[in-house]
């Protein structure tokens, strides 16, 4: 360390000596605070991730002002309904009661009965006397009784018919080869050859494991407790015959997925141990969807590939011309680039959260660079939310009367912060990553139907995040491969409010009769023409 100047040496420095020293005093002192900042940042960052929330909500950020200008955001929301509370977050709320909810209830379920509660005639002699009684109006009491699941053995007893002159020549009726005349009963078609597999015994499996998350090891004990000795890989092998019996239908949905002006794209890792890498190298559950996932045709395709390369979105977006909305992932931007017909539009979400990771400390939030920044960014989500009941014309044009502004003075103010913030500290990669992503988060002010976050995408894979906890990991390629078609059916089904295992029991039955003729449009997941059990009464 230097020695500090005496008061006679100081006297003795001219004019600009001192001038030069006062500069050299400021500049370190600058550098002094932005690396105390810095420090102060990622302790924050630190004590966060050991002590803090896990997941981004508005009551970590802002103070109760600030709250409504959140509520009205998606992601926000959607993180608020999912966030697992603390003890002391939990205040007790009384919910309104509505009398009719129960009785609606119930009267949708098919197996009703009723039961006679009687005292016998010579209790009630025994108590009034010999006909010293008379009945009143009845109580009710209405109760609901489950019963674990049913098993039944179905044996099909295929009649054989021949002509009476037929055993003359011979025939074996068992032979089926043998004569034109000999005919048999119609049997139902099957999902697999000399198997005991259903379709709704496969389309129980499925639904546990695929909407449930139910691992198929799991499954495999509740089986065993009620006798019923089938291991898990006869189950694992039967979900992939039973998705490739359905990939036709898949196929169908993806060629239509690619029909829509905005697609949404996300992607997120699991483990595949047998694919012939090393251990622990990480495959790539990728998911596509339609813009409005609550519309009249949602659609939802995963996609199983081993890698993360730009190659796996660019053959799956083959032939589709429009707008793909992403987080700020450089493959995307590589399509971008290199196909005409495709447009990238960003996430502002992704960019707010980059803000939010820093500012979880209530007490010093407002003084941050982050949390101008988050601010910033949640009054462009929040007003263009406000005009999502517009009709297309009027949305863009409201969007540039008073998006744009907001959009304009966020980039200039960001790169206004730029060069003042440390680029290896939270909010430097922040600011750096949001100016990167101008040329794609400026989209959206351009085309109405864009949305200003990927969220649709990202809701879409967590059903695959969940069960990733319980199953860990995918054993094989194929099975990946058919996890990825049975995902697309389960999150579209749901998507198009029908019952996943009724919807997953009818394509089973049906699609066997159709292998070698063209599938019908009356078995995709928003045909108007599906039976009406399969459709769930709530939307």
């Amino acid at each position: 360390m230097n020695k500090p100047l005496t008061e006679e040496e100081l006297n003795k420095m001219s004019k600009e000596e001192l001038i030069a020293s006062i500069k050299t005093l400021q500049s370190n002192s600058v550098d002094l605070n932005m690396k105390v900042e810095m420090l102060r940042e990622q302790i924050r960052c630190l004590q966060n991730k050991k002590y803090g929330r896990k997941t981004e909500t508005a009551s970590t950020l802002f103070d109760q002002q600030q709250l409504d200008l959140w509520f009205n955001e998606a992601e926000s929301t959607a993180n608020l309904l999912t966030a697992e509370p603390r003890a002391e977050d939990v205040v007790p709320a009384r919910k309104k009661r509505n009398p009719g909810q129960k009785k609606e209830m119930l009267s949708k379920i098919e197996d009703h009965k009723d039961v006679e509660l009687e005292i016998s005639k010579e209790e009630l002699t025994e108590k009034y006397g010999e006909n010293g009684w008379k009945e009143l109006p009845s109580e009710e009491i209405t109760k609901l009784e489950y019963t674990p699941a049913k098993y039944t053995v179905v044996t099909y007893h295929v009649h054989v018919y021949a002509g009476k002159d037929d055993s003359a020549y011979g025939i074996d009726p068992k032979d089926k080869y043998n004569n034109e005349r000999i005919i048999r009963a119609p049997k139902p078609a099957e999902l697999l050859q000399k198997s005991i597999l259903t379709p709704s015994l496969l389309a129980s499996i499925v639904n546990a494991k695929y909407i449930n998350g139910v691992p198929l090891a799991r499954q495999e004990k509740d089986l065993n407790n009620s006798d019923l000795m089938i291991n898990r890989v006869n189950m694992a092998n039967w979900c992939i015959k039973g998705a490739n019996v359905i990939k036709p239908l898949y196929e169908e949905m993806r060629s239509v997925l690619l029909e829509e002006h905005i697609i949404h794209a996300d992607e997120t890792p699991f483990l595949i141990t047998k694919d012939g890498r090393p251990a622990g190298a990480e495959s790539r559950m990728w998911v596509y969807t339609s813009n409005d996932i609550s519309g009249e045709q949602p659609i939802v395709v995963y996609d199983s590939q081993l890698t993360r390369e730009t190659s796996h979105p660019k053959k799956f977006l083959k032939g589709f011309k429009g707008i793909l909305v992403t987080d700020g992932y450089v493959s995307y931007h590589k399509i971008d680039r290199e196909e005409p017909d495709i447009r990238v539009a960003g996430c502002y979400v992704h960019a707010k959260r980059k803000f939010a990771d820093v500012i979880k400390d209530k007490k010093n939030a407002k003084k941050t660079v982050a949390y101008q920044a988050s601010e910033k960014i949640a009054k462009i989500i929040h007003e263009d939310n406000n005009l999502k009941k517009l009709e297309p014309d009027e949305r863009l044009k409201k969007r540039q009367e008073k998006i744009k502004p907001l959009v304009d003075d966020l980039f200039a103010w960001a790169k206004e912060k730029q060069p003042q913030a440390d680029s290896s500290s939270g909010t430097g990669k922040a600011l750096n990553y949001l100016i990167n992503q101008e040329k794609y988060l400026r989209v959206f002010l351009e085309d109405p139907s864009v949305p200003t976050s990927n969220n649709t995408a990202e809701r879409s894979i967590r059903p695959f995040t969940v069960g990733r906890k319980n199953w860990v990991s995918i054993d094989t390629i194929k099975g990946a491969e058919a996890s990825a078609i049975l995902y697309s059916f389960g999150e579209t089904a749901k998507a198009n409010h029908l019952r996943p295992y009724e919807y997953f029991k009818y394509i089973f039955e049906e699609m066997p009769k159709y292998q070698n003729s063209e599938i019908p449009e009356s078995l995709m997941p928003w045909s108007k023409e599906l039976p009406e059990y399969i459709r769930s009464n709530k939307k």
